[in-house]
């Protein structure tokens, strides 16, 4: 058997269908509250890791402007060391030159000391 639905029985029904709304919209607010405070608190420690990053990075350019220096002060002694070097190549290959013509020309001496004691036995 069906039963008929009486004013009071519908007024009964939107009052709890109302109030069950209203928790759902209260728990939605209490949720919304709760995740913007999270938020905010996931925020505030961005912004702290940010500043610590920048301190890092403020400290990191100190360093790099020091290695800077200690590189230029290491090119300027590697260039003199280098033209050091490049007269000793200079002398090395003054001294070979000089050893090629000697022994050319001690050659040239002893080749002549032997075609003239060859000449004169003949």
């Amino acid at each position: 058997m069906r039963e008929s639905w009486t004013d009071d029985r519908l007024d009964y029904l939107n009052r709890r269908v109302d109030d069950g709304f209203r928790h759902v919209d209260e728990r939605f607010d209490q949720t919304e509250q709760i995740t913007r405070e999270r938020f905010e608190r996931v925020d505030e420690r961005f912004d702290a890791m940010e500043r610590k990053f920048d301190e890092m990075n403020a400290r990191f350019e100190k360093v790099d402007a020091r290695f800077e220096k200690v590189d230029a002060k290491f090119d300027a002694r590697f260039a003199r060391a280098d033209e050091r070097f490049e007269r000793i190549y200079e002398r090395f290959d003054a001294m070979h030159r000089m050893i090629i013509r000697g022994g050319f020309g001690a050659f040239a001496v002893l080749l002549a000391a032997f075609l003239s004691v060859l000449v004169t036995n003949l």
